[in-house]
């Protein structure tokens, strides 16, 4: 009997030690179609406010829910290219005003990476829109890059 029991907490104590240390597939959470490759969630709806709604509501993405997809990325990936599309200043700030909502929301649900692609485009309303961006980003420990 002894030696049974003796077995037993050497499996357990094996699994337990096997399950510690073995490899976790990063997850990445892709806002905009960008990248592509294993273990990547993509959410490819376009506006900041759908997104907003989507994550508050729980969301349901590839059987998982969003904000446990948030939770468990240890990458999330936005790119503004996909989500703002302005040609007027009165745009730009509703949506920046929306994309701050959206940071807010995304730092209550991961304290991991988050990546913002900044616009490409070299225009006024495209500059004004990164520089506005670039605070958020700063304000809430958020990569960018172009």
């Amino acid at each position: 009997m002894k030696r049974i029991i003796n077995v037993f907490i050497i499996i357990v104590l094996i699994i337990t030690i096997y399950n510690k240390f073995s490899y976790q597939k990063p997850l990445v959470f892709s806002l905009g179609n960008t990248i592509n490759g294993n273990y990547i969630y993509k959410y490819n709806n376009t506006r900041v406010t759908d997104i907003i709604n989507d994550i508050k509501n729980n969301k349901t993405i590839d059987n998982r829910n969003i904000q446990n997809i948030l939770v468990k990325s240890s990458t999330i990936y936005l790119d503004l290219n996909n989500l703002i599309n302005c040609e007027n200043y009165n745009c730009t700030y509703t949506n920046i005003s929306d994309l701050e909502k959206l940071l807010i929301l995304m730092r209550l649900y991961s304290k991991e990476r988050i990546i913002i692609r900044l616009l490409n485009n070299q225009n006024d309303i495209a500059n004004y829109t990164n520089e506005k961006v670039m605070i958020l980003a700063k304000k809430y420990d958020i990569i960018t890059m172009r």
